[in-house]
C-alpha cells in the first residue's frame, strides 16, 4: 500500500493543520488540536488510530488527544518529556490565555526519550528544535519524505 498524508484544517475555528499518516497498517495523528465530524469519520474509515504524535505542548496542538483516544483507545500519544508538564497547565499551553478554555490532557501520554522511533511500520527521527517550546520536536519519517513540524 501507497502511504497517505492527508491534511484537515478548520479556518472557522483556527488556522492550523492535523495531519494523518496512513501507510499499511499504521495511522498516525499528528497535533490534534481538534477532531471535527470529517476527521472523525475519515479515521474510523481507517478503523484505527495507532499514535499521536505531539510536536510540543500548546493548546493548538494537543486539545483534542482525550477525545482521539475515547474513540480509539488502543492509541498512544507521545511528546518529549520536557514538554510534559505542559498538558496539564494552563498557563504554560496558553489555553486559558489564548481559547478561553482550559485544557488539560488526561490520557496517559508517553514520553519520547530516544531520537529514532518505530511508529508501528513507520520509523521516525525526532529532531528537537528548541525554538517554539524548549523541547519542540520535528518527526522525519524518512521512508516518506515527509517532515512534519508544529510552528515555525
Amino acid at each position: 500500500m501507497e502511504a497517505e498524508i492527508k491534511a484537515f484544517n478548520n479556518p472557522n475555528i483556527f488556522s492550523s493543520n492535523v495531519y494523518v499518516i496512513s501507510y499499511n497498517d499504521t495511522v498516525i495523528v499528528i497535533d490534534p488540536w481538534f477532531y471535527d465530524w470529517e476527521l472523525k469519520e475519515y479515521l474510523t474509515k481507517l478503523w484505527k488510530v495507532n499514535s499521536i504524535l505531539l510536536t510540543h505542548g500548546h493548546w493548538d496542538h494537543i486539545r483534542c488527544v482525550d477525545q482521539i483516544i475515547k474513540d480509539f483507545p488502543k492509541a498512544k500519544a507521545y511528546i518529549h518529556p520536557f514538554d510534559k508538564e505542559l498538558l496539564s497547565d494552563t498557563n504554560l499551553n496558553c489555553s486559558f490565555l489564548v481559547w478561553r478554555e482550559a485544557i488539560q490532557i488526561k490520557s496517559d501520554v508517553k514520553l519520547i526519550e530516544q531520537w529514532t522511533y518505530d511508529f508501528w511500520e513507520l520509523t521516525a527521527q525526532v529532531i528537537h528544535v528548541p525554538w517554539h517550546t524548549d523541547w519542540c520536536v520535528m518527526y522525519h519519517f524518512k521512508k516518506l519524505s515527509a517532515l512534519f513540524l508544529g510552528d515555525l
